[in-house]
C-alpha cells in the first residue's frame, strides 16, 4: 500500500451503488438481512428521498 508499506486488501464493503432511472435507486453497505445475519442484534435502516433541481424548477 502507499501508507506504512505493507500489504492489504481492498475492503468493498461500503462502495455505494447507484442506478439512474426513474426512479433513481443507489446503496451503500449491506442489506437489511445481510446486517441482521452478521450483528444478530437490533439493526436501524435510513433511507432517504431525493429532489433533483433539474426536474423540480419548470
Amino acid at each position: 500500500t502507499v501508507f506504512g508499506g505493507q500489504p492489504t486488501k481492498p475492503d468493498y464493503r461500503d462502495v455505494p451503488c447507484a442506478v439512474f432511472s426513474i426512479p433513481p435507486l443507489s446503496v451503500v453497505g449491506l442489506s437489511e438481512q445481510q446486517a441482521l445475519e452478521e450483528t444478530k442484534s437490533d439493526v436501524l435502516v435510513y433511507t432517504s428521498s431525493f429532489n433533483p433541481m433539474k426536474n423540480s424548477i419548470s
